[in-house]
C-alpha cells in the first residue's frame, strides 16, 4: 500500500469496497482533481487475516482458562489428600465403616481365622479384597482397640470355652488350639483379660 501526502480533502473520496474470494477487502476509487499530492484513482488492497484473529483469540481464551484449570486440579488433589471425609459423607462413612465390621466379625467367628496363630491384618485385608490399613482403621474407629487386641479377645473366649468343657484340660493344649503362638503369651494375655491366671479361672467356676 503506497502513502501519499495530502492536505486535509475538501470533499470525500468516492471508494468502493469490494470483497474478494480470499477474504480480502478491495478498495477501489479515489479523488480525481488534478492535485499531485492527493490520490487519485487509486485501488487498496487489505488483507484481512481473520486466521490471526482468531489464533489471538484462542490464545486470549487459553490465557484465561489456564488459571483455571490449574485452581481446579489444585482442589481435586486437597480432596483426594486430605483423609477426613465432607461431613455430608461421615455418615455414609460410619454405615460403611460398621458393615464392614460385620464382615471382619463373620470371618473371625464363622471361619475362626484367630485360631492361625500367624494371622495378621493383612490375612483380613486379602479376604476383604481391601488396604491392611483400612483394617486397622476401621477395627479401631467401631470397638476402641487394635487388630491385635480383637485377635486376643477372640482367643480368649475360645480358650475360655474350652477350660469350661473340660476344666481338666492340659493348659498348653489349650494354648495352641485357641490360636496362642506360645504359653507364655496364652498366660499372659489370659490373666490381662480376665485379671486370674487360668488355673484361678478354672476354680472360680467350679
Amino acid at each position: 500500500m503506497t502513502l501519499c501526502y495530502t492536505e486535509p480533502l475538501k470533499m470525500m473520496p468516492d471508494v468502493s469496497p469490494i470483497l474478494t474470494s480470499e477474504g480480502h477487502l478491495l478498495i477501489a476509487g479515489g479523488l480525481d482533481n488534478g492535485s499531485n499530492f492527493t490520490p487519485s484513482k487509486a485501488v487498496w488492497l487489505f488483507p484481512m487475516g481473520m486466521y490471526e484473529v482468531e489464533a489471538a483469540s484462542a490464545a486470549n481464551l487459553w490465557l484465561w482458562l489456564t488459571p483455571l484449570i490449574l485452581l481446579a486440579i489444585a482442589l481435586l488433589v486437597y480432596f483426594f489428600i486430605n483423609k477426613r471425609p465432607p461431613a455430608a459423607s461421615i455418615p455414609e462413612e460410619r454405615n460403611y465403616n460398621a458393615l464392614l465390621m460385620d464382615r471382619i466379625r463373620k470371618l473371625m467367628e464363622e471361619d475362626k481365622l484367630y485360631l492361625n496363630p500367624d494371622l495378621k491384618a493383612t490375612d483380613i485385608a486379602e479376604a476383604l479384597g481391601i488396604h491392611r490399613n483400612i483394617v486397622s482403621d476401621v477395627i479401631n474407629s467401631q470397638t476402641g482397640g487394635t487388630f491385635s487386641q480383637l485377635v486376643s479377645n477372640y482367643r480368649i473366649e475360645h480358650a475360655k470355652a474350652l477350660l469350661h468343657q473340660n476344666p481338666n484340660m492340659k493348659l498348653s493344649f489349650v494354648s495352641s488350639e485357641s490360636g496362642f503362638a506360645t504359653e507364655q503369651t496364652f498366660f499372659r494375655t489370659f490373666k490381662a483379660a480376665t485379671g486370674k491366671t487360668p488355673k484361678e479361672w478354672i476354680q472360680a467356676i467350679d
